[in-house]
């Protein structure tokens, strides 16, 4: 008697939402979403060589982008400060809107990889750099991987106890930094609102602070150079100055 009762309770429920759904009557964006949600799950796919889990959402205009699930510990992505809910559109010049375009464009990419990734911190669009053959991934058995050559040295390792400059910043000024490491020190991708985006390129000093040259490829025409320094685990202090003499002091923190 009871199995009968809920299994007419949840027919009930069904017909509603149907019928709702028909008849065009608003139902709450809670119910909808559930109501999707149980049609059409969505599938949770993986992307090793980079090192996250995702999945493919398609926007009300019918584009589809890749938003992350899972960022693994330790992977390229982790290492270029990917995030749990930021999206990916391009890697290099490849639009990546499926599971099959996403590995076939990983597959093809070069050791060193740029992703156009839209940034859920800053909300705005972002190149992100990923080394994508990371340090100590098996090499084919008939050579080094490298058509013969020898392999170039992997990116320096943070040094043992010290900060790390890898990952995503905030600035004083508003705004993001994001650091990826490289073979020969850091490069940076810069978003400060009503100025644009701009490329970095970090260079570690003797004293353990660094130089960086910018160059703003998106908004405000310019260039220019700065330091960087740490105050903090999470804390630094930065300058820059532009090409036309102006200069400004910022904080980073994380």
């Amino acid at each position: 008697m009871r199995m009968n009762i809920k299994l007419k309770r949840t027919l009930a429920t069904i017909t509603f939402l149907f019928a709702t759904i028909m008849s065009g009557t608003h139902v709450p964006a809670a119910e909808a979403a559930q109501v999707q949600t149980k049609i059409v799950p969505k599938i949770l796919y993986r992307q090793p060589q980079v090192g996250v889990a995702y999945i493919v959402r398609e926007l009300s205009d019918g584009s589809k982008y890749l938003k992350i699930q899972r960022v693994n510990p330790g992977s390229p992505a982790k290492r270029a400060g990917l995030q749990i809910g930021d999206w990916i559109s391009k890697v290099e010049n490849t639009r990546v809107n499926s599971q099959a375009r996403f590995d076939a464009a990983v597959n093809a990419a070069p050791d060193r990889a740029r992703f156009r990734v839209w940034d859920k911190n800053s909300r705005d669009w972002t190149s992100i750099n990923l080394e994508l053959r990371s340090v100590g991934q098996p090499q084919p058995p008939n050579g080094n991987g490298n058509n013969g050559q020898a392999a170039p040295p992997p990116p320096p390792p943070p040094v043992p106890g010290g900060p790390d400059l890898t990952g995503l910043w905030r600035s004083s000024l508003s705004g993001t930094m994001r650091f990826t490491p490289t073979q020969w020190g850091f490069t940076g991708n810069s978003i400060v609102p009503f100025v644009g985006s701009s490329n970095m390129n970090c260079m570690k000093l003797n004293n353990g602070s660094y130089s960086f040259t910018y160059t703003n490829y998106s908004g405000v025409r310019d260039s220019g150079q700065g330091t960087l320094k740490f105050v903090g685990w999470n804390r630094i202090q930065g300058s820059v100055t532009s090409s036309s003499g102006v200069r400004a002091n910022f904080i980073l923190t994380r």
